[in-house]
């Protein structure tokens, strides 16, 4: 790089934890228990994401 160029921005990404697949990524510590995938991640039955409940009315 010479004096002419403009400087470059470099993003660096926040470090994501790294999970184990077909275990529970909820919580901090992670909750580690056997679980599985929703499209929030992976969730172990004391953690699955609710399912919303609309009204007939």
């Amino acid at each position: 790089m010479t004096a002419d160029e403009p400087r470059r921005l470099v993003i660096v990404p926040p470090p994501y934890p790294k999970t184990t697949p077909g275990f529970c990524e909820t919580g901090n510590p992670m909750c580690g228990e056997p679980a599985r995938l929703y499209a929030a991640g992976w969730r172990c039955p004391a953690h699955r994401p609710s399912t919303p409940k609309y009204d007939a009315a």
